[in-house]
């Protein structure tokens, strides 16, 4: 016991050598930085799972937009997310199931209109095809070998360039007001060729609405 100094009574004084406190100390440290390590790891895998679990659906997407660029859409995505990634990947499914129908019914359209086009240029009847604004748009090879006019020189041409004006002007008000009404006229009108011969042709005028 102590006493007269600072008031003091006691006194305890504890010593550690100085080996065993380095020692304590190096293997708080070596802890401390083997903690660290693990968190770092742990960090690095949880990123990498993460960037997987996120990238590699967008990654599948691309991969199928490609295909989808090149024709090909039977390409889809299995997936069994709920979040908002997979509504992402559903969406983009139902995409390239409707654009394969739609590029489905192209493609037969397509055809439908090859195969018309065929039996119209290859017809014996005269066929002209006029745009609302009454210009010339196709006509076929028949036409052309009787008018003398080559296609090019008809198409946006107004139709009346084919009429002769000896025509009946109330059969042509007749005409007119028929395919305003979008109701199909048949008549018989005076035509004249390239050379301005002129001949009769009986007509039949069918409107096309779209």
């Amino acid at each position: 016991p102590l006493s007269g100094v600072n008031n003091l009574e006691w006194i305890s004084l504890v010593l550690i050598p100085e080996k065993d406190l380095t020692y304590y100390l190096d293997d708080l440290r070596n802890q401390l930085v083997l903690l660290a390590i693990i968190a770092c790891i742990l960090g690095l895998i949880v990123g990498v799972l993460t960037a997987r679990y996120i990238i590699n659906p967008i990654i599948n997407m691309n991969h199928m937009a490609k295909k989808m660029a090149d024709g090909d859409f039977s390409a889809k995505i299995e997936t069994l997310r709920q979040d908002e990634i997979g509504q992402l990947i559903q969406t983009v499914n139902e995409m390239s199931s409707k654009l394969e129908q739609s590029f489905d019914k192209l493609n037969t359209f397509r055809l439908r209109i090859k195969l018309l086009t065929a039996g119209l240029e290859t017809s014996s009847n005269l066929v002209v095809i006029l745009q609302a604004d009454r210009s010339i748009w196709w006509v076929n090879l028949s036409f052309e070998a009787l008018s003398g006019y080559s296609s090019n020189e008809l198409i946006g041409k107004d139709v009346r360039v084919l009429l002769s004006e000896r025509n009946d002007p109330e059969r042509m008000r007749q005409a007119v007001e028929c395919l305003g009404a979008q109701r199909e006229w048949r008549g018989e009108i005076i035509a004249q060729d390239r050379e301005g011969r002129e001949f009769w042709d009986a007509i039949s005028v069918t409107p096309i609405q779209d």
